[in-house]
This record gives structure tokens, C-alpha cells and sequence, in this order.
């Protein structure tokens, strides 16, 4: 996946996840269920290659570049 976000200068957060979210009891919450009651195997394992807010800057590290994780189902 690959792409870009255009958003004002504000707090927040995003989150990139499978399947759908919602709110309850003041959480925000990632209905994962559908992927762990199917009999296929699902893998969740990511990298994410860059990651930067703003126009680029040399000599600045951005700390998630290159970050990944491997994740199995049911961990």
C-alpha cells in the first residue's frame, strides 16, 4: 500500500488496520473477529518503508522508516 494524507495542523492520530473500527465506551476499537474465526490463515506482518509529516528534511531521521513487524495469527 502506498499513498499520502492531506490533513490541517491538528492533534490526532490515524491508524491503517484490517477490517472495520468503532467507538465503545470511549475506545476506539478494531473488529478483528472476522479474520480470527474463518479458517484461513491471515497474516498481519507488515514494514513500513517511510513515514514522514511535511516536506522532506535533510538530516532528519524518521523513526519509523523501515520498521516492521512479524505477526502471526493468534499472538
Amino acid at each position: 500500500m502506498a499513498g499520502s494524507v492531506r490533513v490541517n495542523k491538528v492533534a490526532g492520530n490515524f491508524h491503517l488496520a484490517p477490517g472495520k473500527s468503532f467507538q465503545q465506551n470511549h475506545l476506539h476499537i478494531h473488529d478483528l473477529k472476522p479474520f480470527l474465526s474463518d479458517s484461513i490463515t491471515h497474516v498481519f506482518s507488515h514494514k513500513i518503508h517511510h513515514l514522514s509529516f511535511g516536506p522532506k528534511v535533510e538530516g532528519v531521521i524518521n523513526p519509523l522508516d523501515d520498521v516492521g513487524s512479524e505477526v502471526s495469527q493468534g499472538t
